[in-house]
């Protein structure tokens, strides 16, 4: 069960993520940073999208997960991996905050962009570690250990990013699980926006 739930919602989670990085290739005035990041993104998250859809594919599983419970895999131990709100897919973007993406330009572009990207990548990397001890198969476990290593070099770059715009991340609950990975300590050490306020001024609005 948890082989099919974690590729059913870490295809979903993706595709957000390729998504944003799509957005950001076709926006005017994303710095070089910030373009190369999202290129890298893009092309690692359609990878593994693909793989776990020939998964899917060959376990005769639906391609998403149900909408009304789409961590359903996550049952031993699902509050260390994913906090109290383990029953939603964590770190996702709201429609509004896709939408002010897609009118951003420049400094803007690439603040929200790392804002979003770094929680996304929060949420993405708690639902891998729970994959890494409880998948079933090696390749899905080893599939999950590489999505915690490389997003978790990604946040430290993101948070390194945001730290030269003078910008914090968004809100978001670090699970035990999170709090206590590779990437942890980067994370409980970056500035955190506590206001709408605070988000309008990083984006210089």
């Amino acid at each position: 069960m948890v082989d099919i739930g974690f590729s059913q919602a870490m295809s979903v989670h993706h595709q957000q993520a390729v998504s944003m990085a799509h957005t950001v290739l076709e926006r005017p005035g994303a710095s070089p940073e910030v373009r190369a990041l999202a290129t890298t993104i893009q092309a690692a998250q359609l990878g593994e999208i693909g793989w776990m859809g020939g998964w899917l594919d060959l376990w005769n599983a639906p391609a998403i997960p149900p909408a009304a419970g789409p961590m359903y895999w996550m049952t031993t131990n699902a509050t260390y991996y994913c906090g109290l709100h383990h029953t939603a897919m964590p770190g996702l973007a709201t429609q509004a905050q896709i939408d002010r993406l897609a009118a951003a330009s420049g400094r803007g572009l690439d603040v929200l962009f790392l804002q979003l990207m770094l929680r996304h990548h929060e949420g993405g990397i708690e639902m891998a570690l729970y994959a890494t001890r409880y998948g079933h198969l090696p390749q899905v476990r080893a599939l999950a250990t590489r999505i915690v290593f490389d997003q978790s070099q990604e946040v430290t770059l993101m948070t390194r990013l945001l730290r030269g715009y003078h910008a914090g991340a968004l809100p978001f609950s670090l699970s035990p699980a999170l709090a206590h990975s590779a990437v942890g300590t980067v994370l409980n050490e970056t500035p955190t926006l506590r206001s709408q306020n605070s988000l309008q001024n990083a984006l210089g609005q």
